[in-house]
């Protein structure tokens, strides 16, 4: 049995219709939207596959005006992939408008979170950046220090030199 989506109101169907059946949207007329509207009204599918594929997709299109979207939907979720999908996402997109956010999610529980963070944060290549990620070579995670220490060789300052031991050598 396909399982049908209205894109407006969401909710489940088990026919192709034209017309939803719950709000009464014209289905053919959603179906004329572009790719990017389309992703951008999946980020409140209540699939969370679905949410993170469009999340990754938008990431993919680096589409700026899906950014305070994708802010908001942080502080609406507690679901962890879907929190690193947007880390991630916010990274690829790169606006300086999201260095606040990334490093909010710098202190993240889950580590999967903070290394999306912190690939995010590199991927800026902003200098204030790498105070944070000096930050991360003292994180409780292997994975978060590694990523950290990775990216720190990429923003090497003059006089400063790190060690495979993850911390700051002067």
């Amino acid at each position: 049995m396909k399982r049908f989506f209205c894109p407006s109101c969401w909710e489940e169907f088990t026919e192709d219709l034209s017309l939803c059946p719950h709000c009464k949207a014209d289905l053919s007329a959603l179906d004329r939207q572009s790719q990017v509207q389309k992703l951008i009204r999946a980020l409140h599918h209540p699939d969370p596959t679905i949410q993170r594929r469009a999340v990754y997709f938008l990431g993919e299109k680096r589409v700026r005006e899906a950014i305070e979207l994708l802010v908001n939907l942080l502080d609406e979720t507690k679901d962890y992939f879907l929190i690193e999908e947007i880390a991630d996402t916010l990274g690829k997109i790169g606006d300086k408008e999201t260095i606040p956010v990334l490093t909010k999610l710098l202190d993240n529980p889950s580590f999967l979170v903070r290394g999306s963070a912190v690939r995010a944060l590199a991927i800026m290549g902003s200098p204030e950046i790498g105070e944070y990620l000096e930050r991360m070579l003292k994180d409780p995670s292997a994975y978060v220090r590694g990523l950290a220490y990775e990216a720190l060789l990429t923003f090497k300052e003059p006089g400063r030199e790190y060690d495979r031991k993850e911390k700051l050598v002067q």
